[in-house]
C-alpha cells in the first residue's frame, strides 16, 4: 500500500473515531451562566457533545429530560440534586451518556432507536426512590430494521420498586427486542435494590428476543417480599453470554410463571450460555431455576457452581437435565429446604451442612466461623478478573474459595484429625535424644579411626 493511501486510511479512522465521541469537554453548571441561566433541558441542547453539566442545586428539578448527545450529569461539590427522570436516545448518531450520584424521583431510560447508532450509557451511584414503576430501563425500540448496539454498565444504585395494581414493573430492566449491528454488552453491579409486591416481576430482569449480548450480573443484594424473580435471564433469540456471580437474593416469595431468587429460562430459537457462580440465595420461596424450551429449538449450555441454597421454603435447585443438557452443576451447598423439585444428579462436591449465616433476620448473610461454605468452592469455576466477593473484599482467602456470595475474611486450617498428629518431644526428651545424637556420632568418629 502507498504510504500516503495508508497515512488518509488512518487519518479517516482517527476523524470517525473523534466524531463519534469526543475526547475533549467543557465544565458546565447549572444554574449558571448562558446557555445554562434558564431550563435544565435548554442547558443540555447547549452544551456540546462530551461536556459535563454540574447540577449545583438541593431542590427537585420537575423537568423530563430528553438527552440526545454525549454528555454526563452529575452534582456539583457539597450538591444534593433531585431529577424527575432522564431519557438518553440513540438513533442514527453514536452517543454516550453518564448520570451519576444523582436522586431521581422518577426513572432513567436508556433507548436505542432505528438509525443504527450506538448508545453507551452509564447510570452509577443514584439513588431512586421506594414507589411504583421501573427505576432504570435499558431497551431498543420493537420496529425497524437498522439497529446499532448498547453498552450499558448500572452499578452502585439504591432503589425500591412496588407494585402497580393489575400490572407490574422490574426494577431494573434490559431488552434487547431488535438484533443490532454488533454485539451489545450490558453489565448490572452493586446495585441495592428492594422490591415489594410485585406480582409476576422482579427486581433485575434481562430479556433477549435477537441479536447478541454478553451480560454480566455481579454482585447485586436483593431483598424484599412478594416478588417473583430476584435476577432473572429470559431469552426468546439471538445469542447470550451471561455470568451471574457474587449476589444475594432473599425475601423471594412469589410463585407464578416459572419464578425463583436466580432464574434462567431459554425459549425460541436462542443459544445460551449461563455461569451461575458464587451467589447465595436464602429464604426465599424458590432458589435457583434453570431450563430450556428444546423443543422450541432453544439451547442452554453453562454451569451452577459454588452457590448457596438455603432455608427457602419449596426447593433449593431446580435443575432439569433433560431440558438443559449442556448445564452442568457442582460444588453447591443445599441446606434446610422444603423440597428439590427434580433429582440432582450426583456430586461428590456438594455440601449439604449449614451455612451458619451470622443473623440472617436482620439481613446479614455472611459466613460465621462454623460454616461448612468455607474453603468448600471451585475455585476455577469463577473467572480469575471477578476478585471481589458481594462485601467487596477479596476472593479466596485460605486454601479455596467459599460457597456462596460473601468470602469468610479469615483463614481457617481443617483441625487434623488424631491419627494424623505426630507427638512433640518434651524438653527431657529433647535432651535425651541430643545425648544420644552426640554419643552415636562420638562412637562413629572411634570406628572411623580404628579402621584407618
Amino acid at each position: 500500500m502507498p504510504f500516503s493511501l495508508h497515512v488518509s486510511r488512518v487519518a479517516l479512522i482517527l476523524a470517525s473515531a473523534l466524531a463519534a465521541y469526543p475526547a475533549f469537554s467543557a465544565t458546565l453548571s447549572y444554574p449558571g451562566a448562558s446557555p445554562c441561566n434558564g431550563t435544565l433541558q435548554a442547558c443540555i441542547e447547549a452544551a456540546d457533545p462530551g461536556d459535563v453539566i454540574e447540577l449545583a442545586f438541593d431542590t427537585t428539578n420537575a423537568e423530563a429530560l430528553d438527552i440526545r448527545k454525549s454528555v454526563t450529569l452529575r452534582p456539583a461539590t457539597g450538591r444534593t440534586p433531585t431529577v424527575t427522570s432522564a431519557m438518553a436516545y440513540a438513533t442514527d448518531e453514536n452517543i454516550d451518556v453518564t448520570i451519576r450520584s444523582l436522586n431521581f424521583a422518577g426513572n432513567v431510560l436508556g433507548l436505542l432507536g432505528v438509525g443504527g447508532g450506538n448508545l453507551r450509557l452509564q447510570v452509577t451511584d443514584n439513588t431512586f426512590p421506594d414507589s411504583q414503576g421501573t427505576k432504570i430501563e435499558v431497551r431498543t425500540t420493537t420496529a425497524g430494521e437498522q439497529y446499532g448496539s448498547i453498552s450499558a454498565i448500572i452499578e452502585g444504585n439504591r432503589l425500591g420498586i412496588r407494585g402497580i395494581s393489575d400490572s407490574c414493573a422490574d426494577g431494573v430492566s434490559v431488552a434487547l427486542y431488535q438484533a443490532g449491528e454488533a454485539r451489545s454488552d450490558v453489565v448490572i453491579r452493586n446495585n441495592e435494590i428492594t422490591a415489594n409486591d410485585l406480582d409476576q416481576c422482579g427486581a433485575i430482569l434481562v430479556y433477549q428476543a435477537a441479536g447478541g449480548l454478553d451480560l454480566t450480573v455481579d454482585r447485586n443484594r436483593v431483598q424484599g417480599s412478594m416478588f417473583n424473580n430476584g435476577i432473572e435471564l429470559r431469552t426468546l433469540g439471538g445469542n447470550t453470554q451471561a455470568g451471574i456471580y457474587n449476589n444475594l437474593v432473599y425475601g423471594q416469595s412469589g410463585n407464578r410463571g416459572g419464578p425463583g431468587a436466580l432464574v434462567v429460562y431459554a425459549m425460541g430459537i436462542s443459544d445460551v450460555t449461563a455461569h451461575l457462580i458464587n451467589n447465595t440465595v436464602a429464604h426465599n420461596r424458590t432458589g435457583m431455576w434453570v431450563g430450556a424450551r428444546t423443543d422450541e429449538g432453544a439451547q442452554l449450555q453453562g454451569s451452577m457452581r459454588n452457590n448457596i441454597a438455603a432455608f427457602n421454603t419449596l426447593y433449593a435447585l431446580s435443575y432439569q437435565s433433560d431440558l438443559a443438557p449442556g448445564f452442568v452443576e457442582s460444588h453447591n451447598l443445599i441446606h434446610g429446604n422444603g423440597e428439590l423439585e427434580s433429582p440432582l444428579p450426583p456430586d461428590p462436591f456438594r455440601r449439604t451442612g449449614n451455612p451458619a449465616f451470622i443473623n440472617p433476620a436482620a439481613g446479614d448473610y455472611r459466613l460465621s466461623p462454623s460454616s461448612d461454605a468455607i474453603n468448600r468452592g471451585q475455585n476455577s469455576a469463577l473467572p480469575a478478573s471477578f476478585t471481589l466477593d458481594l462485601a467487596s473484599a477479596s476472593r479466596i482467602i485460605g486454601s479455596s474459595i467459599d460457597i456462596g456470595a460473601y468470602e469468610y475474611p479469615l483463614v481457617i486450617t481443617p483441625t487434623p484429625s488424631p491419627a494424623a498428629v505426630t507427638a512433640v518431644p518434651t524438653l527431657g526428651q529433647w535432651a535425651l535424644l541430643a545425648l544420644g545424637s552426640l554419643m552415636a556420632l562420638w562412637g562413629m568418629r572411634r570406628l572411623s579411626r580404628r579402621h584407618y
